[in-house]
């Protein structure tokens, strides 16, 4: 599997909370859903090594659990929990279980239950957002609650209506805040503050970008891209869709032909400059870029598209040039730079409204009767790999989006929550508990390297070296000794190979172990792409390194230590931007 293969986990600080201790590898940089649409917002999860064929029966089925409540909301995976929203006995609840089991660790209320619209209440798939220590849930009243993960004690709320004159759309108030460094964006709609950035931490108000003409809220989720120059935040509202600054809250953009007063279930699709917009309700569709002319950001429409799409679920994803979607007739691929239809197809033997996640190659289409359908998906075609039905005790269609995280598959219908293992089992392999390998692309693994100014006279440390590139990197490219570890014995054998394949044996040692157990007393350099948490447990072992040593993090920081420097880099294998961590020993503490 090449580094071009595998989707970067995403850059939007969503990858807190600690994984499964037996994760000890670079797959520990994998294994959280931690809100929304996934990591990146994208619906397409990195996860790789999936079954490419379902048993007759469907996939193994873990454990099952019930009680989450009623809703259709769905589910965040983040540091060995599953957090999600429910109705009981006329309040509403944010839930969290284990994902080991599927057993109640707790639960707290966050309020009465809000009396939505209906059927239509099945729109508002609000989906808790976790960063780190706190967790972010949002309620149809139009109120943004912060708690934090351990137990659930209340930090802050903050009310839409009240503080920014929020306004809901026609089917109620529906938002996905997002985290962005020390940010949550949120949405609250209205003409005052359509969007607003706020201390994550303690609830107060950053900056807030009002949008006149009557923008409601959507049930669409804001995306983050960089272009014209500039960070930007990009949502779709009830009248079109806009560009934010993420500095300052500056409109940069606005484009309106792409909208319903209905509202809007899709959340905009981003590469780079160019921007998919779709709606339903039977709107046109538009391909757009963004470009900076006279110093300034705009919009320009590359092609408007009728696209018959359906108006209350929005499944679109897209992975590299090609989007998949599911149209109104079912599946469909369009090619992402003309907005061509590349193929269509009817429903696979299923009806209804569908949701679709995209994994490894391959679409889970879900149907509003709970059929759940594999099919391979690429530009060339679509062809059906798998299907089952679960058992069901509710006659509500299931349209709560599948989730696909940690070699699982979690399926919400409404209070109940099933868990089955999606992971390819191959022969003689042990894997490590809710985790894939995720390699470092190589020009990352260079600015790494340099970032921390090896030297020749260094001793460079892998912790969960994977197939060893970091370590023959520094080795060839400055002379230096290099030490690889990893627990899974099939890294640690590619690494091996791939020492050897390079020449540089005099100079590299692989070892199979425990990375918590290492002695790290000898290393002058330290490289890391572990989660946060994973990151702070090794701090023990990090503050026994000499003065002036130094650790380098591909994507994650340590939280509760201040790092040297953090750069930006973007990588040319799949053009996305993440960041780098430096820290020089003896470690600074923040400040409380």
């Amino acid at each position: 599997m090449t580094p071009s293969k595998l989707r970067w986990l995403g850059i939007v600080v969503l990858f807190l909370g600690m994984l499964s201790v037996a994760a000890h590898s670079p797959r520990a940089a994998a294994g959280d859903w931690p809100q929304w649409r996934g990591p990146d917002r994208s619906n397409v999860s990195p996860e790789t090594g999936l079954l490419k064929e379902w048993p007759k029966d469907g996939p193994p089925l873990l454990w099952k659990a019930s009680g989450l409540g009623e809703s259709v909301g769905g589910i965040a995976v983040a540091g060995g929990k599953i957090y999600s929203l429910g109705y009981k006995d006329k309040e509403e609840f944010l839930v969290v279980r284990d994902v080991k089991d599927g057993k109640e660790l707790w639960r707290a209320k966050i309020g009465p239950a809000v009396p939505e619209a209906g059927i239509m209440r099945w729109l508002s798939q609000r989906t808790p957002t976790v960063d780190g220590d706190r967790v972010y849930a949002f309620r149809a009243y139009g109120e943004v609650v912060c708690l934090e993960t351990a137990a659930g004690k209340e930090l802050w709320r903050k009310d839409y209506q009240k503080e920014f004159a929020g306004k809901r759309g026609n089917w109620g108030f529906c938002d996905f805040p997002m985290i962005d460094g020390d940010k949550l964006i949120c949405t609250p709609g209205g003409d005052a503050a359509t969007l607003v950035a706020l201390n994550k931490k303690t609830g107060e108000l950053i900056w807030k970008c009002p949008i006149a003409e009557n923008r409601t809220t959507t049930n669409s989720s804001i995306v983050i891209t960089e272009a014209g120059g500039v960070r930007q935040y990009v949502q779709q509202l009830s009248g079109g869709v806009v560009g934010v600054a993420a500095a300052d809250g500056k409109l940069l953009w606005r484009y309106d032909k792409v909208g319903s007063s209905s509202g809007n279930v899709y959340t905009a699709l981003v590469k780079g400059d160019l921007v998919f917009s779709m709606c339903g309700w039977g709107s046109s569709s538009a391909l757009l870029q963004i470009v900076s002319e006279d110093q300034e950001v705009k919009i320009k429409e590359l092609a408007a598209l009728r696209l018959s799409l359906p108006s209350w679920i929005g499944s679109a994803v897209l992975v590299g040039d090609h989007i998949y979607v599911c149209a109104t007739s079912g599946p469909a691929c369009i090619e992402l730079k003309t907005g061509k239809v590349l193929w269509d197809r009817a429903r696979p033997g299923i009806s209804g409204q569908l949701t679709m996640t995209y994994a490894d190659g391959h679409m889970v289409l879900r149907a509003q009767d709970g059929k759940v359908v594999l099919a391979e998906a690429n530009p060339q075609g679509f062809r059906v790999k798998g299907e089952f039905s679960p058992p069901r005790l509710v006659k509500e269609p299931a349209w709560t989006f599948p989730v696909i995280v940690g070699g699982r598959l979690y399926l919400r219908d409404q209070d109940e929550l099933f868990c089955y293992d999606i992971q390819e089992k191959k022969e003689g392999r042990r894997r490590a508990p809710d985790a894939i390998f995720v390699p470092t692309p190589q020009d990352v693994v260079e600015k790494m390297l340099d970032l921390a100014k090896v030297a020749k006279d260094d001793v460079v440390y892998d912790l969960g070296c994977g197939d060893g590139r970091i370590v023959v990197t520094a080795a060839k490219k400055y002379g230096c000794k290099a030490v690889g570890v990893d627990l899974d014995p099939d890294c640690v054998q590619e690494a091996r190979d791939n020492v050897k394949k390079a020449g540089v044996e005099a100079l590299v040692r692989i070892e199979q172990q425990d990375i918590f157990r290492v002695d790290l007393s000898k290393a002058d350099v330290v490289a890391l792409y572990l989660l946060p948490a994973l990151n702070l447990k090794l701090v023990p072992q990090l503050e026994k390194m000499k003065p002036g040593a130094r650790i380098v993090s591909h994507a994650f920081d340590m939280k509760g230590y201040v790092p040297d420097r953090v750069i930006r880099v973007t990588s040319k294998e799949d053009e996305l931007e993440r960041p780098l961590f430096l820290w020089t020993t003896p470690l600074k503490k923040a400040k409380e």
